[in-house]
This record gives C-alpha cells, structure tokens and sequence, in this order.
C-alpha cells in the first residue's frame, strides 16, 4: 500500500480534521461606491457608509451606517450614540468614543454602560480581547484600597446617593475579576471599555485613566468578511491582519455540504 493510500485512511478515521486547502476571505470587496468623509474621518467607504449615500453602498446592515452630526462622525449601536474617532481597513477596527467623555476633563462621565450582549456579532467581534474594562464605584465610607482611585461622582442620584457629601466616588481598571471584593458600602455604577492598546501606557492615575478613555474603545468589523467563508461551512478568524477561512472535516456533515478539500479527502480513502 502507498504512503499517499495510508494518509487517506488516517485521513478518514480522524473525527475532526483541518484540511489541506485554506483559503483567505476577501479583504476589500470590490464596491463601485466612491468614498464618504465627515470631519477627521475621511475615508468611510465599506463595510460603512454615510446617512444619505446609496443604499447600495457599504454593508446592508444598519449597524454600519453612520451619521455626520456637526462635523462629527456617529455610529448607532441599540439606543447609544458613539463618537467615531477612527476607522482602520488593514486591520478592520472601528474606535468609538463615548460623547460624555471630554479629554482632559476629569469630570466628565461615560453616558453609557455597553453591553456587548445586545450587539450584532458583526461588529462587537474582538471587544473582550481589545479592551480593557473600566469600573466606575460609589461608596457611602471612604476606602483605602489600592486599586480605587479617586473621582468624580459619575452615578444617578438615587436615595442612597442623594448627598453627595456622604458619597465617594472611585474608578478602577480591569475590574470584572474584583467586583466580589466590594465593600459592603459600595456599589457598582457603571462599566466602560477603554482600548488596551492605549489605557494600559498609564493605569494609575486619573489622568491617565480618562486619557485612555477619551482615546475609546475598540471594535472589529472583519466577520462582515466573512459570508464566503461561513456559507462553505468554513471557520472564519482574524490572524494578525489577514482573514482567514479554514475547513475542516467533520462526520457530522452531509457530504454534498463539504468542501472541495473535505470531499478530496472522503473520496480518496475509498
């Protein structure tokens, strides 16, 4: 027997196998829309497009239609409206700014609390892995722990916190592991995601906390690249800057619905 007719049989043994073939999703889909700009953003071309361009432009979704309101560039996710400071197509991130966050201000708030939860896989992809969480905290006592760092109070006036005389405000960083280590005092006000490409230069202090937040967070849009890949039954996953789609071979799977590599396989250990 041929060493080619043995690898087909441990081929068709394996339950689940990567196959040979990979082939990369398409980067820049070819688009005959000319290119929009609001602002500093000049280049908003696909998967996005500009309120009022052709519907035909940029991906038919939404959630990538953006808005130039004074000169700013607005992205709608749910009942949130974000500020979009950046739109990078090497490596298919959008940054988006809270608009209660003003640089330099240390007053200044997030208005919202996202929650990745309520949004479209499309464009949330990535945001646990890029961004780091920042905690807003009120107290009724004082604290002395490390990680709070004093601030402004950022919380809704509730009975509890109706004198704020008698509160405390702190923010921390990376706080979804701490938030059982509350004391009983304190109460979580709010979270806010900041890139972890910028907040983490300077986490302990203020200053350097609301500089990365007025820096944003971060999102990826590439699975919108992706619809080739998925309808093959591929697994589609972002390597560095690059889109990739890998088959794999599965029993699982009804053979008219493998791919070329999958059915090579199948038919070849035989």
């Amino acid at each position: 027997m041929s060493n080619t007719r043995i690898w087909f049989l441990i081929s068709k043994i394996s339950i689940l196998l990567l196959c040979t073939t990979t082939c990369k999703a398409q980067n820049n889909p070819i688009s005959l829309c000319s290119s929009s700009s609001c602002g500093h953003i000049r280049n908003i071309s696909y998967p996005f497009r500009l309120k009022g361009d052709p519907k035909n432009c940029g991906y038919p979704n939404s959630n990538f239609e953006l808005e130039c309101q004074n000169n700013k560039t607005i992205l709608n996710l749910k009942s949130a409206k974000y500020y979009v400071e950046a739109i990078d197509y090497s490596d298919f991130s959008i940054r988006l700014v809270d608009p209660g966050i003003e640089k330099g201000n240390l007053s200044s708030c997030p208005i919202y609390s996202p929650d990745y939860d309520d949004w479209p896989s499309t464009i949330f992809d990535k945001f646990i892995s890029w961004n780091t969480p920042i905690v807003f905290i009120n107290c009724l006592a004082p604290t002395n722990s490390s990680i709070y760092i004093k601030s402004a109070f950022c919380g809704i006036r509730s009975n509890t916190f109706s004198n704020s005389s008698e509160s405390y405000s702190y923010v921390t960083v990376g706080g979804y592991t701490r938030l059982s280590d509350l004391e009983d005092s304190c109460t979580v006000d709010r979270v806010f995601p900041a890139s972890s490409h910028r907040i983490m230069r300077d986490n302990s202090s203020l200053m350097g906390i609301y500089d990365g937040l007025a820096y944003g967070f971060e999102l990826s849009w590439f699975r919108v690249l992706c619809d080739e890949c998925e309808k093959s039954n591929g697994f589609c996953s972002l390597e560095g800057n690059q889109i990739s789609c890998k088959h794999y071979c599965s029993d699982d799977i009804p053979l008219s619905e493998l791919g070329f590599g999958c059915r090579f396989q199948y038919y070849g250990s035989e």
